[in-house]
């Protein structure tokens, strides 16, 4: 018998181990990354991932790990035959331990050396069990099929199968065309119409020119509403004209392969940049900047970001807190993750595109400008082909960050801080707002910018006149104090359902108007009426130009999480409030100067500290976010540190100051209330007009206004580091004397990211008190051996914090994020950087991970 040869039985028995220990493998690693991952495949969606990503994924690791310990028991065994014993129940052990960790993490609450330690034990104990006691053994190997099985499980039963069949879909076949036109079709990402409209219900030309110029020789739909307030869901929405679906479909063409891409396909040329969905199949993205990543670099992205998302899986709470979603996540976990638009990974089309490497050499500050690089990277596309071309745009602009002034250069992205809730709404006081709805007006000048840029190409290669030119938005936003930014509800649903769409029909020079219920389900029915498109499918939407269409009794926009929201009425509103409060807040016929200008104190704007200080004093200190970034101000970073903010403190205890201008080379240029008042502390924040920064070193402090209307000093705080002397620890004294020791404890939170661009260093990370209870009080950073201190606050609220916490957790808003000008330290930050969180009177050190990006700067 084969038993005999004792050959024989040491493969048999290798081969055991090696199931044994892909059964733990696969319990212990893999099923806790497919838990997580197979909730939502938008993960894979944004790195384009392909199907035979996923099976790596899933057999790969499951194959792969086992063997790789196996090798290693086997080589302990080429030395001695105990040894490889030992390594191969140490292997068994370890799996098992680290296989009670999740949710020994979620449902017993103890301190993290009891639970780990817990986990060891009990690890230890299966591996005696198993080495002693047959039936241990015999379980896992009854237990052989179950790596497949959960495998298979996470590629065919969760929303990650339908990622299997997105090569499959091509374009539609027998597809008549009678006047295909080239088209140019340009999304824009959170813009309510409202924001564009002036007193008489008109665009405001003198705000938004390139939007009054395209509605003045376009088809003006002006009840059009959004289906949904989400873009990844809106955008399907919106290119296969059907409403959207209760089976959470992904934003990929196989969820969705009957939309305007695989529709005009066979007879189009297609210039496709997408920036949040991947509706157009592979195959008709040509060779270039646009492809799909090279197997080798989706599979190491991949795996780079399945080890942070693992490894927050099993760390301690205390080192792991802020973990990474990976659901609406649109970047490398390893730089901090991509949210909120703030950087665009770009599937670029047939002329054109942009890989993440372009995006970090793109003038003016690098992957900041990204949105702007997008856009005009797709402007420069739109050269006049001899086929007909489709070139389609959905860029996240002018959506959140708020980060470009009208002219288009950049400012600190760290937006909203302290301003919204955890549950994003607004704080009740108007100024947040008011401040939130000046910048948004700037950045969109800006987009108005960009969209004159666009305008004016299109005219110059003459092909105006003969496109079909679409502008549109996805979905809009709320400015109302105390309410919801993005759920809409009775009060603000028209707000976030209201958005512009202009249609330019071939050879149209005049400009029309139409009133009618117009949804996100109508784009496409209406850009195929206008080429004469006879779809092979049906739509839930028709054409906006059809007269004759089926009535729309109500208006229906879907919530995440939510009911969809039902309105009755579905006539024009004959009154816009967002906008008339805007009229009221910025002037009737504000210029984008005055909007700029704009200050609750509009008469102290420009006049000097001589003028409107009599040497008053009160007894407040204030301390400045980034105040290094005023030593030296240069426009051709393209970064100007426009956005103020910080705190200010009142030193008896009373009320702090209400109203603070901001100075700057003793000139008032803005005036900014404080927010968020907790006892003697608030925050402030203003945005500076950009001619208040010429180039060079500027002195900006903060002062207090009297209810006279008078200016009063106040004292800035400061800190200095004090390295440990025989007799006292490192500590940080502040400038009022007040001393923080240094204290040697674990780390009360960690540095998720640090990025090295332009001679600037940014940091972001989260941190709490020592017991984990509340976010810190504030961050302090030592740089080239302590010769500069950085300060900064907590209080950003992610989406990770809040999923982890509840929304209304007051560590859903531990987050910070640091940008610090390096000129001081000569640009070298190799082993000199240190994070610190204050809290309690004393400081404690935080964690900097990942080690690789401190080792030295690019």
């Amino acid at each position: 018998m084969a038993t005999s040869d004792p050959h024989s039985v040491r493969r048999r028995s290798a081969w055991l181990e090696a199931a044994h220990l892909a059964v733990l493998c696969s319990f212990a690693v893999m099923q806790p990354l497919f838990d997580i991952l197979g909730r939502d495949a938008d993960f894979f969606v944004a790195r384009r991932s392909q199907p035979v990503d996923l099976w790596f994924l899933a057999l790969g690791p499951t194959l792969a790990l086992p063997l790789i310990l196996l090798g290693i028991s086997g080589l302990g065994r080429l030395f001695a035959r105990a040894l490889g014993n030992s390594l191969h129940l140490i292997f068994v052990g370890g799996l098992f331990a680290l296989m009670l960790v999740p949710p020994l993490r979620t449902q017993v609450h103890a301190p993290a050396p009891l639970l780990f330690g817990g986990a060891l034990l009990a690890g230890a104990v299966f591996a005696t069990l198993y080495a002693r006691w047959t039936p241990a053994s015999s379980l896992l190997t009854v237990l052989t099929p179950a790596p497949l099985i959960l495998a298979g499980l996470f590629l065919f039963a969760t929303p990650v199968a339908r990622m299997l069949a997105r090569e499959s879909v091509g374009t539609a076949t027998g597809v008549a065309i009678t006047d295909p036109h080239p088209v140019v079709l340009v999304i824009l990402d959170e813009l309510p119409v409202s924001s564009l409209l002036d007193p008489r219900g008109d665009v405001d030309a003198t705000l938004f020119p390139a939007f009054a110029e395209l509605a003045a020789s376009s088809t003006w739909f002006r009840n059009f509403t959004a289906n949904h307030t989400s873009t990844t869901d809106v955008l399907p929405v919106l290119l296969t004209g059907r409403l959207p679906a209760d089976d959470e479909r992904l934003p990929v063409v196989s969820d969705h392969p009957r939309n305007l891409f695989t529709l005009l396909g066979g007879r189009y040329r297609l210039n496709v940049w997408e920036t949040r969905t991947s509706l157009c199949p592979s195959d008709l993205i040509l060779a270039g900047p646009g492809a799909v990543p090279a197997l080798a670099d989706r599979l190491s992205a991949l795996g780079e970001d399945l080890g942070i998302v693992f490894a927050h899986i099993v760390l301690p709470e205390r080192w792991s807190r802020d973990l990474p979603s990976i659901t609406r996540t649109w970047g490398d976990f390893a730089g901090g993750g991509v949210t909120d638009g703030a950087t665009d990974g770009v599937t670029g089309g047939a002329t054109g595109g942009a890989t993440n490497e372009e995006l970090d050499a793109a003038p003016g500050h690098g992957r900041r400008n990204a949105r702007a690089h997008v856009f005009r990277s797709f402007i420069d596309s739109l050269v006049p082909q001899d086929e007909p071309t489709l070139s389609f745009l959905h860029v996240t602009l002018p959506h959140v960050p708020w980060a470009y002034t009208r002219s288009g250069l950049l400012y600190d992205q760290d937006n909203l801080r302290g301003q919204l809730t955890p549950r994003d709404r607004w704080r009740t006081h108007e100024h947040v707002t008011d401040l939130a709805l000046q910048r948004h007006l700037l950045q969109l000048a800006f987009v108005d910018e960009l969209l004159g840029e666009m305008i004016e190409r299109l005219k110059r290669s003459g092909a105006w006149d003969r496109s079909l030119v679409v502008v549109l938005a996805d979905h809009g936003a709320s400015f109302r104090p105390g309410q919801a930014r993005r759920e809409p509800d009775a009060g603000n649903a028209r707000e976030i359902m209201h958005v512009p769409l202009f249609v330019k029909r071939p050879g149209q020079t005049t400009p029309l108007r139409d009133d009618r219920n117009v949804e996100s389900i109508d784009l496409v029915p209406t850009v195929v009426d206008v080429l004469g498109v006879a779809p092979p499918w049906s739509m839930d939407g028709h054409s906006a130009f059809d007269g004759d269409g089926p009535p729309r009794p109500t208006k229906v926009i879907h919530r995440p999480r939510l009911a969809p929201l039902v309105l009755d009425d579905v006539r024009l509103p004959e009154r816009w409030p967002a906008a008339e409060r805007r009229h009221a807040l910025f002037g009737a016929d504000a210029t984008g100067d005055d909007i700029e200008r704009w200050s609750p104190r509009p008469k102290h704007v420009g006049r000097t500290v001589a003028m409107l200080s009599d040497g008053a004093t009160v007894p407040a200190v204030f301390e400045l976010v980034n105040r290094d970034h005023y030593d030296r101000v240069d426009r051709t970073t393209g970064l100007l540190p426009l956005y103020v903010r910080g705190t200010v403190e009142s030193v008896d205890a009373s009320a702090p100051p209400p109203l603070l201008a901001i100075v700057v080379d003793g000139t008032v240029a803005a005036v900014a209330w404080t927010f968020d008042r907790v006892d003697a502390r608030a925050r402030f924040a203003a945005l500076l007009p950009e001619a208040a920064l010429p180039d060079g070193r500027r002195r900006l402090e903060v002062m207090a206004v009297l209810p006279n209307g008078r200016l009063a000093s106040m004292d800035a705080r400061s800190f200095r580091f004090a390295p440990a002397t025989s007799g006292s620890p490192e500590r940080f004294v502040r400038s009022d004397g007040a001393i923080f020791p240094v204290r040697d404890a674990p780390s009360p939170g960690r540095v998720n990211a640090a990025e090295l661009e332009d001679g600037r260093l940014e940091l972001r990370g989260w941190a709490t008190d020592p017991e984990g209870r509340q976010p810190a009080e504030q961050i302090l950073v030592t740089l080239r051996d302590h010769a500069a201190v950085f300060t900064a606050l907590t209080g950003r609220s992610t989406r990770a914090l809040r999923e982890r916490h509840g929304h209304l957790h007051p560590l859903a808003t531990a987050a910070f994020r640091l940008s610090l000008g390096l000129e001081s330290v000569g640009g070298d930050v190799s082993g000199r950087v240190r994070v610190f969180a204050l809290s309690d009177a004393s400081v404690t050190e935080l964690d900097l991970r990942p080690a690789a990006a401190w080792i030295s700067p690019p």
